[in-house]
């Protein structure tokens, strides 16, 4: 299926927690309903979680007998339970418009799909957030990875939809009269609703991943001191998507890729010696001081925002991963592990009201898995 979109984004009536599948068949241990069948909590519920060992590994073997969960701090009866590799897996890759790493995005982005696909029975999407011009046209699921491949080859990172998040400092006078404004902005109409979109297309039983490369400082909410107002602004913005991400059983899987200074504008030498660009304003001393601060600041919102992309991932049953060193196909070779070893657990929730969180736990090994899961109204 294809999706049309203009700047008009007419998705956004995309309402968060509508279900987007409906019941499975019958058989729980291999195909495993993966919506809440009824708005009665005794009926079972479904979620998908990765069994690996210490080293990312996937562990087979395992058993219902050898899964416990705790629903809302309840431990409640599993009553299936089944490898989700049966399951076709729908793929959305989130490119971030960088100039300095777009093409090693790229370059992981395609080996990734190449690895994971299995043609003619997943199917994937590639987009790219951020980016100085508006992306036009249709999108369209794609399970060829050499067409997913060519997609990718002809990406521009000029060229995205709007993302959800961003951060800027802008310092924009020399000397000690410069201005440090901070800006934190980000569309309500994203490159996530768009990947929302494209899973509520799919009515059959499907597994969900989102792999999303992420600047973590566009994810900070501001230096101490932030009006209250753009704390909670960006707070329930990191909310919404993740409780979007739980209706849909989307996990999520962020890579982060550490580029702050793209997020600084006005000055090129930031913490170098420099001569000031109006002369007399300020000793070199003092230029160097007023950058450190600013490099303090910088550092402040990176771990701010970092802290905040890695709850995309742990909140939804994924994991983030860090790339420094701009190895990103070693983080994307994880999240094909990660994939593989993705079971379907189905249990009977308990019996309370109010907002739900779960826990799965499995002896011996390490369980990713969403923290809450659609309880019906």
């Amino acid at each position: 299926m294809k999706l049309l979109f203009t700047s008009l984004f007419l998705i956004s009536a995309l309402t968060f927690g509508q279900e987007g599948t409906p019941p499975a068949n019958t058989d729980k241990a291999q195909q495993p309903e993966l919506t809440d069948r009824s708005k009665s909590q005794a009926h079972p519920m479904t979620v998908l979680v990765s069994i690996t060992d210490a080293g990312g590994n996937p562990i087979t073997g395992f058993s219902k007998d050898n899964v416990h969960v705790m629903d809302t701090g309840q431990s409640v009866p599993v009553v299936g339970f089944g490898y989700a590799e049966p399951l076709p897996t729908e793929i959305v890759v989130i490119l971030y418009s960088s100039r300095d790493t777009f093409k090693q995005q790229q370059k992981a982005a395609t080996q990734f799909l190449q690895q994971v696909m299995r043609p003619g029975k997943d199917q994937a999407v590639v987009l790219n957030a951020g980016g100085q011009k508006l992306m036009q046209g249709q999108l369209a699921w794609e399970s060829d990875p050499a067409k997913l491949a060519e997609t990718i080859k002809n990406m521009d990172y000029k060229v995205g939809l709007p993302d959800a998040f961003s951060y800027r400092i802008q310092i924009d006078r020399a000397g000690m009269q410069r201005s440090d404004l901070q800006i934190q902005g980000g569309s309500n109409t994203s490159v996530f609703e768009i990947a929302w979109s494209m899973f509520v297309q799919e009515k059959r039983p499907m597994r969900r991943i989102v792999v999303t490369f992420r600047n973590p400082m566009n994810h900070a909410a501001g230096p101490a001191g932030t009006d209250k107002r753009f704390l909670d602004y960006v707070a329930d913005r990191h909310a919404q998507i993740i409780q979007a991400a739980q209706t849909l059983r989307a996990m999520i899987f962020p890579i982060i890729t550490d580029e702050p200074r793209q997020n600084v504008s006005g000055v090129v030498d930031i913490g170098q010696g420099y001569v000031p660009m109006t002369q007399g304003e300020a000793s070199q001393d003092q230029l160097r001081h007023a950058d450190e601060e600013t490099n303090r600041q910088v550092s402040q919102l990176v771990s701010q925002g970092r802290q905040n992309v890695e709850m995309l991932g742990t909140q939804t049953g994924g994991q983030a991963f860090m790339a420094p060193k701009r190895n990103y196909e070693d983080a994307m070779s994880a999240i094909a592990n990660d994939i593989k070893a993705q079971y379907a657990v189905t249990f009977i929730p308990a019996d309370v009201t109010g907002p739900r969180s779960i826990k799965v736990i499995a002896a011996g090994a390490t369980v990713h898995a969403p923290t809450s899961y659609p309880h019906g109204n």
